[in-house]
């Protein structure tokens, strides 16, 4: 029986650690995989506002926008106590196998606009809001948190 990528060469751009996952399903349907990551992902110490957000204390909420920020985040600051927002499945997985609890995610799409969509997240006025993402990734939740009113 022929596997359906069998003759298929598919070069892998992902960061190493995420690509071996991605690789093993490759190589299983047959594909021949090559990586070649295109991206390192480094720590990155946190930035003015995050310190600002996380000296407010207690915290109500804590967002993570992927499975790096979560690595990344929990490596600097620990598990917080507060609730926990994923913006996808991906990202509640990270958290979940750091030994948190996910409270909040999308259930429609993996963005930003998922998790605004949520009813928790409706009138979040006063309401104290981290949110852990990468260099150069979207802002747009941040914005959009307070703009309805949260402290960030």
């Amino acid at each position: 029986m022929t596997q359906p990528l069998a003759g298929l060469t598919v070069v892998v751009t992902r960061p190493v650690r995420q690509a071996e996952r991605f690789i093993g399903m490759l190589r299983s349907r047959g594909a021949t995989a090559v990586a070649f990551p295109t991206v390192a992902i480094e720590p990155v110490p946190l930035g003015a506002d995050v310190r600002a957000a996380l000296a407010r204390q207690p915290l109500d909420w804590v967002g993570y926008t992927s499975a790096n920020a979560v690595e990344q985040a929990l490596a600097q600051t620990g598990r917080l106590q507060a609730a926990t927002a994923a913006i996808g499945r991906a990202t509640a997985r990270a958290v979940e196998a750091a030994g948190g609890r996910v409270d909040a995610i999308p259930t429609t799409g993996a963005d930003s606009e998922g998790l605004l969509a949520l009813p928790a997240f409706a009138a979040p006025s006063g309401q104290r809001i981290v949110v852990f993402k990468g260099v150069g990734g979207r802002d747009a939740l941040r914005a959009e948190l307070v703009r309805r009113g949260a402290v960030m």
